[in-house]
């Protein structure tokens, strides 16, 4: 509807509001309180680890990973419990390789220990000598200790004959040592989970128990798969978004899953917006069309006489004119010069015809353009109200310019085509010409006009 600018301003008297930095205002208050809880939250849940480590270890400093991760998923631990059990498998991993290494490395000694008893075995002119040496040696690379050397050497025989035998039972026992601790070795267990391959441990003797994970393998692609182009996801109106495949096995790892295709509910509410969107641009073409003959039309009426009987007098004009009479006597007829009156009628007829097209899709028959005809200005039409109506259509003609406008913004800024009818008919400009609300103050803001509105809300055109 035209804006009544009868409705002082008072710009002068009162201090001007900026209505987007009171929205502004309003929306980083919204956002602290919100950083606020999280970082809250994030507070509690750091107690809450705490007291679950506590009551999770005991007086020897090992922990139950278990019962921690129970206690923390009963409270308020559990907000930061996926970061945790991260930690906690990347920590038992390191762990576990840890334990490994230190028993591949206590295997080695005991290996070399028991290689270099075999070879004592074998010489023929075997001495004490040779023994003495050979602790020397291993003492030297760290394999035993001085107290072990010192007392090997006191239960060392020194008959040659015994010591033979004396060597065999400790190659015994060292071949004993290095079967127990092989024993204790991991035996993984390859599981593919899709993103990584892990090994699990099976080995109850081994460091860490069963479920030990050895090492994880992040799973991946050859050179050749990995840039092999393929559909990573589709655009909010469903197009699709190409990439690779690598992006694609990581937006799935990533997701759970990569949506490829629109669902039925989006397919439908998708068509029904390109149903939407393709009326409101006829709609805005047959408005730009209309309004394009009101002016036609205005320029018109300053030389034409409309009223009631003006159609007939136009058609009897036109018989006269048909007659051979005088062009001076013709217009006399006409109300005018019977050429604009001639101009005006199809003027009008076609901005009817847009018209209606523009507000109500019409089809532009016979019938319908005469019905509408009645409801739209025509040469029958008083002066006066054809000069309201021509505002009236224009303020409508208007409005679907501003629909078509603000669907732009709306799709600019990624919203769905489906939710903008809904947001449009709520919006200021058509509770405004639909008088729902009403203009209480006009004024501009960085040069645009602001009208702001008996519900406190503002419209910028």
């Amino acid at each position: 509807m035209p804006l009544d600018y009868t409705i002082p301003l008072k710009a002068a008297q009162t201090t001007q509001t900026n209505p987007l930095q009171t929205a502004m205002q309003a929306m980083l208050f919204r956002m602290a309180n919100l950083n606020s809880q999280a970082l809250q939250q994030g507070i509690d849940a750091n107690n809450a680890a705490s007291q679950a480590f506590k009551e999770s270890t005991d007086a020897n400093g090992n922990t139950d990973y278990n019962k921690f991760r129970s206690i923390m998923a009963s409270g308020a631990g559990a907000y930061n419990l996926p970061q945790i059990n991260n930690s906690i498998l990347d920590a038992q991993q390191k762990q576990q390789t840890l334990d490994t290494g230190k028993l591949e490395q206590s295997i080695k000694v005991q290996s070399g220990l028991r290689q270099g008893l075999g070879s004592l075995m074998q010489k023929p002119d075997l001495s004490p000598n040779d023994v003495l040496g050979f602790m020397s040696t291993q003492l030297q690379a760290g394999a035993v200790t001085p107290q072990v050397v010192a007392a090997e050497m006191q239960s060392m025989p020194s008959d040659p004959s015994q010591l033979r035998q004396w060597l065999t039972q400790h190659y015994q026992s060292a071949l004993q040592g290095e079967t127990q601790m092989r024993a204790m070795f991991p035996n993984y267990q390859k599981v593919n989970t899709g993103p990584a391959t892990v090994a699990i441990n099976e080995n109850p003797m081994a460091p860490g128990g069963v479920g030990a994970v050895g090492y994880t393998v992040k799973n991946g692609l050859s050179p050749e798969a990995a840039s092999t182009p393929t559909q990573v996801g589709i655009t909010p109106g469903g197009a699709p978004i190409n990439g690779t495949r690598e992006q694609f096995v990581n937006q799935s790892n990533q997701k759970g899953g990569v949506q490829t295709a629109l669902s039925p509910y989006e397919s439908a509410s998708q068509g029904k917006a390109a149903d939407y969107e393709n009326d409101m641009n006829g709609r805005a073409r047959a408005a730009a069309n209309s309004s394009h003959y009101l002016n036609e039309a205005q320029a018109l009426l300053q030389g034409v006489k409309t009223g009631g009987g003006t159609e007939k007098w136009k058609d009897l004009a036109e018989r006269a004119q048909a007659l051979g009479v005088p062009r001076d006597v013709v217009d006399k007829i006409a109300g005018g010069n019977l050429g604009d009156v001639q101009a005006l009628e199809k003027v009008l007829m076609q901005g009817a015809i847009q018209q209606m097209q523009s507000g109500f899709t019409g089809t532009g028959a016979v019938a319908n353009v005469e019905a509408f005809m009645k409801n739209n200005p025509n040469l029958n039409t008083d002066p006066r109200g054809i000069e309201k109506m021509i505002g009236f259509i224009n303020g409508m003609n208007g409005v679907v310019g501003k629909e078509q406008q603000a669907y732009r913004d709306f799709i600019n800024k990624g919203g769905n085509p489906a939710d903008f009818p809904a947001k449009w008919n709520a919006s200021p400009t058509m509770r405004a010409f639909t008088g729902q609300i009403k203009p209480v103050k006009t004024g501009t803001y960085n040069g645009r006009k602001v009208v702001q509105y008996s519900d406190g809300s503002v419209d910028y055109q």
